[in-house]
């Protein structure tokens, strides 16, 4: 770990890349394991550690065993990441003062944990996992690129507009009610009116806010669709009613409250439907879409239509797939290696000079 740190740099055989905190605690707890294990062998300095001992423990990990603690086979995984756990530690032996191993000290001859636990390797040196062919790899490739370049840009907008609304919505200040009037409610169990009154200033606001939607053609939120469902099933609405999908919550914000409690939609039905009647119901993000080119070259459409704040999730997951197999495929990266890519590792582009000559002009 902490390949930056000013002692570590110096050793020839530390590790190199940066790990993430998880990597970092699975690595933890395996020398943690060895440890217990060792002392529980007698073992209570590491100069007493011999390349026996580190044999005994891996092969002991590699048992794979029943319930009644029979053993019933090997795990080649677990057998590897221990070897590992074990050379890696002996590699950074010399930082180590009150303590160390024994100078002589080399576990499995240096090989590789996955040698170690019984895995081979094709005499060629050619990866085991045959390779992935032409007619499944470049349709793949092929439609990763296009969500990456002609969609990712709008994929990040989309997620700016997602967090601003958030933080807007959390900045707005809601409702406060008179704590002493008394809680009512209707026969259908729905809150009355009389616990959530609709003073005139708030009912000429709302009023204000669903006019300025109707004359500017923009629709009334959809709501996600397990909450339309919700409001179907236990009664509040029902299937023919128009409002049945209306986010009354956003039409609350655009007259700069809060929170839209339920019982205000007696007092506003008529001029709701109204605006349902004129402009329709619509999922608040991703209208107007740009337009992008199709991906069979066919003319261009909206590179999405439109989308609720619950469907961004699963939007940046699916581009970053796309992403994740786009680099594995150029720089032949390993999964382990892509997740420790952290936001903001990219470097930026630098210009090559390996078409210049020795006098530094460019070569003919």
């Amino acid at each position: 770990m902490a390949p930056d740190h000013e002692r570590v740099r110096t050793l020839a055989q530390a590790n190199r890349i940066p790990r993430t905190l998880a990597t970092c605690a699975l690595k933890f707890d395996a020398l943690v394991r060895w440890l217990n294990w060792l002392t529980e062998q007698g073992v209570t300095a590491l100069h007493e550690v011999t390349d026996q001992l580190c044999s005994a423990f891996v092969m002991e990990r590699a048992q794979r065993r029943n319930k009644d603690g029979k053993v019933v086979g090997r795990q080649e995984s677990v057998a590897a990441a221990a070897a590992q756990t074990i050379a890696d530690v002996v590699r950074y032996n010399e930082l180590f003062t009150t303590d160390r191993f024994a100078g002589g000290l080399r576990p499995f001859n240096g090989q590789l944990g996955s040698l170690v636990a019984g895995r081979k390797r094709p005499a060629n040196g050619e990866n085991s996992t045959p390779v992935v062919s032409p007619e499944v790899l470049q349709p793949l490739l092929a439609a990763c690129l296009y969500l990456v370049q002609a969609l990712g840009p709008h994929v990040v907008e989309l997620v700016g507009q997602v967090s601003e609304a958030r933080r807007e919505r959390a900045a707005l200040a809601r409702p406060v009610y008179d704590s002493g009037r008394r809680r009512t409610t209707k026969t259908d169990g729905t809150p009355g009116a009389a616990q959530c009154p609709l003073d005139a200033p708030t009912r000429d606001a709302l009023l204000a806010s669903i006019e300025h939607r109707i004359s500017e053609g923009r629709p009334p939120d959809r709501l996600p669709s397990h909450q339309i469902a919700r409001r179907r099933n236990n009664g509040t609405f029902a299937s023919t009613d128009p409002l049945l999908p209306v986010n009354f919550s956003a039409v609350a914000r655009d007259a700069g409250i809060g929170s839209f409690p339920l019982p205000w939609v007696h007092f506003l039905r008529e001029d709701l439907e109204r605006a349902v009647a004129a402009v329709g119901v619509e999922a608040p993000f991703g209208r107007d879409a740009v337009r992008v080119p199709r991906a069979d070259g066919q003319g261009t459409v909206p590179w999405t239509a439109p989308l609720g704040e619950l469907d961004a999730g699963p939007l940046v997951a699916r581009m970053r797939s796309a992403c994740l197999l786009l680099t594995a495929a150029v720089s032949g990266m390993r999964a382990s290696e892509l997740a420790e890519l952290l936001m903001g590792c990219r470097r930026p582009p630098q210009e090559s000079y390996r078409d210049c000559d020795a006098s530094g002009s460019a070569a003919n």
